[in-house]
Parts: C-alpha cells; structure tokens; sequence
C-alpha cells in the first residue's frame, strides 16, 4: 500500500514527525515513514505488517488491544477523539522505551474499504527530561524554604496566599493548608498594635506589588490564630513575570525575643538615671547594661546572618537552573538577592563595628596627616555627577588622628550631604583652624533641613529621621553614632547645625599635630 492511496500524499515522506498507519482490522502496520525508522529504529521492511503492539509497553497492550478493536468495530475510540496529541511511552527497537507525543487521525478512506488510523509521533523526551529537572529544582526549592527558620509567604494581586513555608505557618498559628488561598491581610495583618484598624490600602505589603517596589518593615504585628499579636520584622518583594507584577513574596521574623531585650535596654537606662547617687550600685548597673547591650548586639548580628544564608543558598540554587529562567526573571531575582545580601550585611558590618568599639577592642593608629588633602582627595572620589565644593584655609597645621578612622567619617557625613539633599545643589566642604590646638572640618548641605524635635536623635545608636525630599535615604540609623564614637575616642568633638528649609551643617574637631603645616 501507498500513502497516496490513503489520501495522505508526499508530506508521508517530509515531515519530521514518525507516521505509522495501521489497518484496525488486522492491528498491524500498513506505513511506515522515513521518520519512524529515525525514532523507533525499525526499518520500513522490518515495520511494514508488525503488530503495532510490538510498539506498545507491556502494560498498555491489554488497553491497546480494547481500543484497536472498538475502532475496527465501530470507527471510534476515546484517543482519537481528543483531537489533541497525547504522551504516552513507545517501545523502540531494541526495546527502549521512549517518551513520545502521539496525535492519533482516522483515515476516511481506503482501497479496500477498511478502517484505517494514522499516528503521527514526536519525541518529546528532551522535554520530559527538562520537565522532570524542573521538578527536581522546585522540590529543592521547597526543601531550602522549609528547611529555614525565617517566615516566607506568597500572595496574589488580591492578597490571597499562593504558598506558605513551615516556619511562617508556626508563627501564625495555622496548618499550612488552611492558609493558602487566603486573603493574609484579613487573617494576619488586620490590626495595628494599637488595637485600630488597619485599611490594606495603607499594607506595605499590598504597596510593594502595587508598585513594584520592595519595602522593608521592622516595627509592626501580626496576629495569631488565638487572637494574640506578635512583633515581627518583615520585608516584601514584587514577583514580576516578564516585566508584569503577578504578586509578592514576604519574609518575616518574630522579633519578641529582640523586643524584650530592648525593653530590657530601656528599663536598665532608666534605672541606671536614678541610681548615680550610689557608686557601688551604679558600677553594678554599668556592667549589668554592657552586658545586656553585647548580648544585643550578638543577637542582631546572628539574626540577620540567618536570612543572607538562606538568599544564598537560593541564589546558587538559580545558578544551576540559569539557563531555564528568561532574562527579566534573572534581573529581578538576582537584583532583590544582591540588594538584600548588601543591605543586610552593612547593617553587620556596622553592628559588629559598634561592639568592638564599646568592648575597646577598636584600635587607632595615631599619626598626622593633612586633613585638606584627605577632604579634597574624598570629595573627587565621591562627587560622581554631583557638586562638592572644597575650601581649606592657608597654612593650616596637620591633624594627629588615625587617618582611615576620619576618613570613614568624612565619608559618611558627605554620603548623607549627598543623599538627603536634591541632586541640583552643592555640597559644601570647609577646613579650617578654630585654635592653635584643633582643627575643624564642616560639611554643609542645602536639603530640608531637620526638625527641631529631632536634633536631640542624632548621633544615637539605631535612630533614623523622618527626612523629606531624599531618594532612598533610609541607613542602618548607625552611621552617626560610629561616628561620634570614633572622633570623641580620638580626642575631639562631632556636632550639628540645621534650619529647617534651609539645610544642615555637621562639623567635627581633630588634634593639631605639632609639627610640619599642610
């Protein structure tokens, strides 16, 4: 027999899909293309008149043999009807088993008026391998999400919860599955602290996928199933698909612990305020508070060592899977990763920093140096595409500091200059000798300005203001205290100037060197 004579015509001989017509009667192969012999390894001699359910694993030939039969019967059968292709596993020659893509048609006419079906096979196991590897990486995925101890959860553009991890479900009180579906806004974050109402227009998280933003949150509740709130710190990131944003991801912790440690601070302070009649008392209060205050610091650091370890293990995970993810998926992972891995580890760095210095393990290597030179030399490295103005008086003496030290602070009071003034005005920098025995470096900038009420915040540990007109100002709220630490531990004093509208002066004094002048 011939294709023609079936009315398939040359495309038999063309197309790239294995076609096998088999004569329902007799259930063995009347065609056999060039095709088939590529895919399934049979020759068209050694196909042409084989039963078909040579081409059948063992345990479907029992079906196949049902179905062949009702066709011939009656010119039906449920595969093909689908009028959709089907994947099924095909036995090749030799006995492999391969996975293929079968689209079964019934050919309306025949020579010898018998009931024809044609099956037109591709081989899709390259794609069942890719399907079954991206399953293995999801279940590694959900296996590094379950296996860490920082909350995560999914919603949709209607809040409703797409996924939930262990450790979020545990905080909330809930099984996982009673969770997802949802709304998380009306389960978990419907009410402030303060027992008011809390309308999800105002929900960072409903914010975040709203505008494509992340946002970071570290003085909120969550309540639990029982009714009872918990203080949590959390951060939510937009899930964007091909530039559109589909939802958000949320990381939260239980900062209980944190909250009762810092209370702890505050009770310590207070009682420490009354008790500076009794020395003895007060040396006990002292070390009671630095210890507390260590303990504090340690607890910070190893709390956020714990999220950056778990984003680094999901962004190795995405390495291996590199080439499955489109180009916009790639950005924005590895973007939200790179951020959260940097902002998490300078507030660490800074951390650890502020424990060395009160533990007096910070070192200083006094020497002099020209502090014009480092003034000018910082501002050039800083400018970019801003202004940064530069003046130092003549003659001037060296400073006696540890140079790195008072260029790490030169270099936070110009970053703030930069970041909480608008991008069109300059910055000014100004060197000059109060006295015979200090110098003065002041950097001035012309942003808002800072309320009155807030001086008294500045150079305290953790302490942020409410600053407007700034891109992105938000800091760890320790660079100033760093700051203060490190030029009072070198003999001078840091201090502030601000008019609201107007702008903000900040200014430090350093040792004069006895000896050469700049």
């Amino acid at each position: 027999m011939k294709p023609q004579e079936l009315g398939i015509g040359t495309l038999f001989y063309e197309i790239r899909d294995a076609v096998v017509v088999a004569d329902t009667r007799t259930g063995k192969i009347a065609l056999w293309n060039p095709a088939a012999e590529v895919i399934l390894g049979y020759s068209r001699d050694e196909a042409i008149g084989m039963l078909v359910e040579e081409l059948v694993p063992s345990d479907l030939k029992d079906r196949h043999r049902v179905g062949i039969a009702r066709y011939a019967e009656r010119g039906t059968g449920p595969l093909v009807e689908r009028h959709r292709p089907v994947e099924l596993p095909a036995v090749c020659k030799g006995g492999r088993v391969l996975d293929v893509e079968i689209a079964f048609a019934p050919i309306e006419k025949s020579p010898d008026g018998g009931r024809y079906v044609a099956a037109f096979i591709r081989d899709v196991s390259e794609r069942t391998r890719l399907r079954n590897e991206a399953a293995r990486a999801l279940d590694h995925l959900k296996l590094i999400l379950e296996s860490t101890g920082e909350g995560l959860y999914g919603v949709d553009l209607d809040g409703n919860c797409t996924f939930i991890n262990v450790a979020a479900a545990d905080m909330i009180g809930y099984r996982s599955d009673e969770v997802v579906g949802a709304n998380m806004h009306e389960l978990i974050h419907h009410t402030r602290e303060d027992g008011s109402a809390y309308p999800v227009e105002e929900c960072p998280i409903y914010r975040s996928f709203k505008i494509g933003r992340g946002v970071h949150v570290d003085h909120e509740v969550m309540w639990r199933r029982d009714g009872i709130p918990f203080p949590v710190r959390y951060s939510a990131y937009p899930i964007i698909d091909q530039g559109v944003v589909s939802g958000a991801v949320v990381s939260m912790s239980d900062v209980t612990q944190r909250r009762r440690l810092e209370q702890s601070l505050r009770d310590a302070n207070v009682r420490l305020s009354d008790a500076y009649s009794k020395e003895r008392e007060v040396v006990e209060q002292l070390r009671g508070l630095d210890q507390l205050k260590n303990e504090f610091v340690a607890m910070v650091a190893h709390d956020l060592k714990s999220p950056m370890t778990v984003i680094g293990g999901i962004a190795d995970m995405m390495t291996l899977r590199w080439d499955r993810l489109d180009d916009d998926r790639k950005q924005e992972f590895l973007s939200i990763i790179s951020n959260s891995i940097h902002k998490l580890s300078d507030l660490v760095d800074d951390v650890l920093q502020i424990a060395r210095i009160e533990s007096n393990e910070f070192s200083y290597d006094i020497a002099p140096f020209d502090l014009a030179a480092l003034a000018r030399r910082t501002a050039d490295e800083m400018s970019q595409d801003r202004v940064i103005n530069v003046v130092a008086g003549g003659d001037l003496p060296f400073a006696l500091a540890d140079e790195q030290r008072v260029w790490q602070v030169v270099t936070n009071l110009l970053s703030n200059a930069l970041k909480f003034s608008p991008a069109d005005t300059v910055v000014e920098v100004e060197v000059g000798h109060d006295d015979d025995d200090v110098l003065r470096l002041s950097v001035r900038d012309h942003g808002q300005g800072i309320r009155p009420e807030e001086m008294s915040k500045l150079f305290q540990k953790f302490s942020r203001l409410s600053q407007t007109g700034a891109t992105e100002a938000k800091g760890t709220g320790l660079g100033l205290y760093i700051c203060k630490r490190m030029i009072e531990d070198q003999g001078g004093r840091i201090w502030a100037e601000s008019e609201l509208g107007e702008g903000s002066r900040f200014s430090f004094t350093l040792p004069v060197a006895r000896g050469p002048s700049a």
